[in-house]
């Protein structure tokens, strides 16, 4: 039988790879699609952000209108749930 090494930690080790996001927390990196995150928290909105991580590119004006309305339509509780918080 040969001998097994063992490494402790995850030093080295590739958990995954992502065309969505990157990371390196040596050099305390983090970007999504491209964009760093800090980028985007100073100067992207929540609904243009998840349209990037969906889509793959930061959306037009009409893209953005268009998603804000389909998640405003979502948002809502359906009435036992209300009541049930009430």
């Amino acid at each position: 039988m040969g001998t097994t090494t063992t490494q402790a930690g995850l030093e080295g080790v590739v958990a995954g790879e992502s065309e969505i996001c990157y990371i390196d927390g040596y050099e305390g990196i983090l970007s999504y699609r491209g964009y760093n995150i800090h980028t985007l928290a100073d100067n992207a909105m929540f609904e243009e952000v998840i349209f990037l991580l969906w889509n793959g590119w930061l959306p037009k004006r009409q893209e953005l209108d268009e998603l804000k309305i389909n998640l405003a339509a979502e948002r809502g509780l359906p009435g036992p749930i209300v009541d049930f918080l009430k």
